[in-house]
């Protein structure tokens, strides 16, 4: 992700650049809501029966593959139809109007991508994700790259959406092999009562992200319309080496979810206190040892991105700083999802 961005900010230059990351952010928080907390939803409860129940786990699949696939297609329709009304009156660029329409593609594969990776987490194929995570930056990078060399913008975004529909297609076919290998059968139909409580589960998930991604958005939304894409371009930059500082800690977040959850559904209080303190520890202190070099080598990181970028150095440095905050916090989330609250 940080090498495309490098790229795609040398190419397509600081204002087009900042459109992009408009863009994306759109898609992003469509997918937010498309995929319906489905993710986190699967991880926890394909996690909390797979030793016991192997039909339940079936129709966990199923069911959250089949409806995050239906809101992915549904919220894809919505930001199709609203691209005119948002590019004409929040962003005021009626130009992104075209790009905001292709960018639905995005929203309707990602939306399914989120509940794929949520059942494999749950599984615990983590060796399975590894290998899907070097494929899909492997296959985004090369084709939003050419995307952006030969057709600028919209290539880029072109780009972005063929890459999620290849990888949804990859982490399909690891879904169907790993539950081979786990005896489960994927149903796509379950009682009403386990559907009740899924939808619980998911709602909850869905308001948290509900809470902030739009949040995000409207920032970004405000920092275009108000200072020029130019800035947003500069934000975006400098904001994508939060994934960098976040990156173990996110790893730790989704690998220690299904087996948090499962030390608990076998009661094993002690050991899921032990384990919760280690996830808080390894967090930390993982963010911390590269959001500190990233603080100190700022001003050499800013000039990769070309001479456009070079007022970006003081947005980098605070960058680091919530980041760290960001990863430091992230535990809490884990321990509320893997037990229910």
């Amino acid at each position: 992700t940080l090498a495309l961005g490098v790229i795609c900010a040398r190419v397509l230059g600081r204002h087009i650049y900042g459109e992009l990351g408009m863009v994306l952010s759109t898609a992003a928080m469509f997918t937010a809501v498309g995929s319906s907390g489905l993710g986190i939803t699967a991880a926890k409860h394909v996690a909390e029966y797979r030793s016991t129940d192997k039909r339940r786990v079936g129709e966990v699949v199923g069911v959250s593959l089949a409806i995050s696939a239906g809101f992915g297609i549904a919220f894809a329709c919505i930001q199709a139809l609203l691209a005119p009304v948002l590019a004409n009156h929040t962003l005021r660029t009626p130009a992104l109007a075209i790009q905001l329409e292709a960018a639905a593609l995005i929203v309707m594969f990602s939306s399914l991508n989120t509940a794929q990776i949520g059942v494999l987490q749950g599984f615990e194929a983590f060796r399975a994700i590894v290998r899907l995570n070097f494929a899909r930056a492997a296959v985004t990078l090369a084709l939003v790259a050419v995307g952006a060399l030969s057709k600028g913008l919209s290539g880029a975004v072109y780009g972005y959406a063929v890459a999620s529909f290849i990888v949804a297609a990859l982490q399909q076919w690891a879904i169907r092999r790993t539950c081979r290998e786990n005896e489960v059968s994927i149903r796509y139909s379950c009682p009403r009562q386990e559907l009740i409580s899924l939808f619980k589960f998911s709602l909850a998930v869905l308001v948290s992200a509900v809470a902030l991604v739009p949040a995000n958005w409207w920032a970004m939304a405000q920092l275009a319309t108000r200072t020029g894409y130019g800035q947003v371009g500069l934000f975006t930059a400098m904001y994508q080496w939060q994934s960098a500082i976040t990156f173990i800690a996110i790893a730790i977040g989704a690998s220690s979810l299904p087996v948090l959850t499962s030390v608990l559904a076998n009661g094993n209080i002690e050991e899921y206190r032990r384990q919760i303190r280690r996830v808080f520890m390894m967090t930390s202190v993982s963010a911390a040892m590269v959001a500190l070099p990233i603080a100190l080598m700022s001003g050499s990181i800013v000039r990769l991105y070309g001479k456009d970028f070079r007022a970006g150095t003081a947005t980098l440095v605070i960058v680091c700083l919530f980041s760290f905050l960001n990863a430091a916090a992230a535990p809490v989330g884990t321990l509320l999802w893997s037990t229910g609250s």
